[in-house]
């Protein structure tokens, strides 16, 4: 029978089904017999409902932020999941990074002794982290304090963010195991062959923001439209309140008004139904911090859609990107340098035709169900290695860095305590 994994979440899950909190129980329930813990009246996609067992647990509105709060918040989840254990007779535990959830998970894995897998799919600093005032930065101090010193109390992190971020982070107790984002390959392929392509339409799918780069799209296009006055820009996410003013204002100074389509929110279907019928899709996110080492889950989402992709060079956009071969690396915040990425692709559509091809070839290697495979293997060994598991299940990776298709693994030095 495969182990018993409790998987304890504090929020809802995104109805969004290439996005890492809605795959990652589904991948877990490939290998392992998974209880989802979420609050009561947390959102969980059907999907996920049919194929784990959901448990929601007894606590109160998780909206609310105050310490007072979450130290209750933290109690009340930590006696539910317990009650929860004791009947499934869990053989390890899953959080994700924010900090209720890394003390859940330590207080589980002192009270049942436990494995203890962190799941870090996005950018664990706080926002904090970029702004400069003195009470802003004794915060994020704070909490990234409180976040190593829970990271380095586990078992495993596996982490969907490139090396660099925990490096910060300086986790040095626990073994790392680095992953890229996944891609929902089927489901993208269903949007893939939908629409014709416009040879002279632009996409960008991500909530329109100045840290998202819609500011910068905009202005690239300013200077492609003297190349190619008929190359139009569609902006497909949900617009940032505080940004729509600035965003329009924008525009019509620049005399793009109907050289810009901003399509609103949109279902991950309809979004990846309105990309496939670009013929470029860019990435241009500012680099902030919490952006600057992520794995670009849409630079693999227009990879699955064979698109070329004009991406400002960040080390998370590298790991999809190779230049000149599937698309273009650009300087960050330069609209010069991303127009001429742009007029070299809308102006040869060869050129187009083969980046989009090795796109594809690309994204197979990060489709989401290898992902969660190589996923599953190191929670195995991590498992046989506290004596969780006495039968051999899936292979176990060594010790040392292993690149490629396996993607990395690091077992970090022992340093100095913090």
């Amino acid at each position: 029978m495969p182990p018993a994994v409790l998987y304890v979440l504090r929020r809802s899950i995104t109805e969004s089904p290439n996005a890492n909190e809605y795959q990652r129980p589904l991948g877990l329930a490939r290998g392992f017999r998974v209880t989802l813990l979420v609050p009561a009246g947390a959102t969980v996609p059907p999907e996920i409902r049919n194929r784990l067992r959901v448990v929601e647990l007894e606590c109160r509105d998780t909206r609310h932020k105050s310490p007072l709060w979450l130290v209750s918040y933290i109690l009340a989840a930590t006696k539910n999941t317990l009650h929860v254990s004791s009947r499934i007779r869990a053989d390890a535990i899953c959080t994700g990074t924010d900090e209720a959830s890394l003390a859940i998970g330590w207080l589980i894995k002192i009270a049942l002794r436990l494995p203890w897998i962190v799941f870090c799919w996005d950018h664990p600093y706080p926002v904090q982290a970029e702004r400069t005032d003195l009470l802003s930065r004794l915060l994020g101090k704070t909490r990234r304090t409180i976040i190593r010193f829970f990271l380095n109390r586990s078992s495993m992190v596996c982490c969907n963010i490139a090396p660099g971020m925990l490096e910060e982070l300086r986790v040095a107790n626990s073994r790392v195991f680095f992953l890229p984002n996944g891609v929902a390959l089927n489901r993208i392929a269903k949007a893939r062959d939908k629409g014709a392509v416009d040879g002279r339409l632009i996409g960008v799918v991500a909530n329109v923001s100045k840290e998202k780069g819609a500011g910068l799209a905009v202005e690239a296009l300013h200077v492609v439209r003297k190349n190619c006055p008929d190359a139009r820009l569609r902006l497909i996410g949900e617009v940032d309140c505080a940004f729509r003013e600035e965003l329009c204002g924008v525009i019509r100074k620049l005399g793009l008004d109907s050289a810009v389509e901003i399509t609103e929110w949109q279902t991950h279907e309809r979004a990846m139904e309105l990309a496939a019928e670009c013929c470029i899709c860019v990435y241009a996110y500012k680099p902030l911090p919490r952006f600057y080492w992520n794995y670009v889950l849409k630079i693999g989402e227009y990879f699955a859609l064979g698109k070329p992709v004009v991406a400002v060079d960040t080390p998370g956009a590298r790991e999809y990107v190779k230049d000149g071969d599937n698309g273009f690396l650009v300087e960050p915040e330069n609209p010069d340098a991303m127009a001429k990425a742009i007029c070299k692709l809308l102006g040869d559509q060869t050129l187009r035709r083969r980046m989009g091809r090795r796109a594809r070839e690309a994204a197979a290697e990060y489709d989401w169900n290898k992902i969660h495979d190589r996923m599953n293997e190191e929670i195995i060994s991590v498992l046989r290695a506290s004596n969780r598991m006495t039968r051999p299940v899936g292979l176990r990776l060594g010790p040392e860095v292993q690149r490629g298709s396996r993607g990395i693994l690091l077992e970090a030095p022992k340093q100095k305590r913090f």
